[in-house]
């Protein structure tokens, strides 16, 4: 932080290491040509092993400068990448119909007005060149001409994204562009085949495959009070750096062919089948979901009268029950209400080994009840359980009277699927399902 400013968060004014190491930095306090590169302390190293790894990709990057230095007799000048943003529309026309002209891959990313608008959309050809383009910046004629480009980009060209099966190509999709991922390369899906055991995130993935210094910050909190040239310069940098990434990428796969053949052959397959899954939805019995509804329901009353009747006090599920039954009310969402019911009850609560606190997660309860067999804790589990299928599943958003879900391909370290709601704010996990549960 006393070298550089910039690695300071505005919210508390600590310098986050965890984002910015490994990015090739600069400071004013520092005289001549110099790098300064973030990384985490040996001593952290030791109480957190699992950081090591990532440890050993900065000190490689950091001695590949130097050696670049002691070779050259100067640094080594950090990306230049051309970024076009706010383009008029002959600039967008002219580039969109080099790609569609193009042999090479397109690297694509979208950007989303409040979490719920597609706003812009960018395309690179390279790691070096990318644009921005507003999905609604010109008049009617000339959007029609740039969205049929853009159709024929992402439907005929190998189209190369970071998480893309499992967000960008939903809203795509939504606004008519594709419906079909069998052309599409998915960095993260590749990268976990490649490093199953690290992050996956972009951010991490440009600090390991490229020079370019942490920017993730530009895009996040993003106001239209900024102007849009912000914006998009963050957006068209994420697609060049992802075009980066797949370029590294495709070196490994070369130099691992074996694991070039299981992408090919059963990952990217899955991936483009697990979308037409996504896009499709599972249909719902309506008249059974009313009757599972009212079911969790009156279980959770059930549960709450027993618990109340064991600690003398009205009992609440969650914290509106609780809030209409009136105050004293215990709710049992809440951790340190739960806590207090315990300790009045006479109960041990056990402390986490990682941080020493007490806790009411669902391990505690288990723990807890296998030591005591107290009915308060058989309820609490039941409690948990009741609202934790009614939060997922019951009580999802549906579309047409379908369930949706999208899976992420490769999403744990052990190659696990993991799920969650659509991109577009409907469904839920479909793969977790409470444990022990009597539904």
């Amino acid at each position: 932080r006393l070298l550089c400013p910039q690695t300071a968060s505005k919210r508390d004014d600590e310098s986050k290491v965890g984002k910015w190491r490994g990015s090739l930095l600069t400071s004013l306090r520092l005289g001549g040509p110099h790098y300064v590169i973030p990384l985490y302390h040996p001593a952290f190293i030791l109480r957190d092993w699992s950081e090591r790894d990532t440890n050993v990709f900065v000190l490689k990057k950091a001695f590949e400068e130097f050696d670049y230095w002691r070779k050259n007799g100067r640094l080594q000048p950090l990306p230049i990448r051309s970024l076009i943003v706010e383009p008029d529309f002959s600039t967008a026309f002219s580039y969109l119909t080099d790609l569609a002209d193009g042999s090479s891959p397109v690297s694509v990313d979208i950007e989303l007005l409040r979490r719920k608008i597609p706003y812009t959309i960018a395309l690179a050809k390279s790691s070096s060149s990318a644009i921005s383009i507003g999905l609604w910046d010109y008049d009617m004629d000339h959007l029609l001409a740039v969205w049929r480009l853009l159709h024929k980009v992402l439907s005929t060209k190998r189209i190369i994204g970071q998480n893309y099966t499992s967000f960008d190509a939903h809203w795509l999709n939504a606004l008519g562009f594709l419906d079909s991922c069998l052309l599409v390369d998915d960095t993260r899906i590749r990268h976990n085949i490649l490093w199953p055991e690290l992050s996956h995130k972009l951010e991490f993935m440009v600090m390991q495959y490229t020079r370019e210094p942490y920017y993730k910050d530009e895009g996040r909190g993003w106001s239209p009070r900024e102007g849009k040239a912000k914006l998009m310069r963050y957006n068209a940098k994420d697609a060049a750096c992802t075009y980066e990434v797949f370029e590294r990428q495709e070196e490994e796969f070369v130099e691992r062919p074996e694991l070039l053949k299981f992408y090919r052959n059963h990952e990217k397959p899955l991936a483009a089948n697990m979308f037409n899954v996504e896009r499709r939805g599972v249909s719902v019995d309506r008249r059974k979901l009313k009757g599972l509804k009212l079911y969790i329901q009156q279980e959770l009353v059930k549960s709450c009268v027993k618990i109340a009747k064991q600690v003398g006090k009205a009992v609440a599920p969650d914290k509106k029950t609780a809030e209409i039954l009136g105050s004293g009310t215990i709710n049992l969402g809440s951790p340190d209400q739960v806590l207090e019911m315990f300790k009045g009850l006479g109960l041990k609560v056990p402390r986490k080994r990682g941080t020493g606190k007490e806790s009411t997660d669902e391990e505690t309860l288990h723990l807890m009840y296998a030591d005591s067999g107290h009915p308060v804790l058989q309820e609490m589990l039941f409690v948990r359980e009741l609202n934790k299928i009614g939060g997922t599943n019951v009580n999802a958003k549906l579309k047409d009277g379908c369930l949706y879900c999208v899976y992420i391909v490769g999403g744990t370290v052990g190659g696990r699927r993991s799920s969650h709601s659509n991109p577009l704010g409907y469904g839920s996990n479909h793969q977790n399902i409470p444990k022990h549960s009597k539904l």
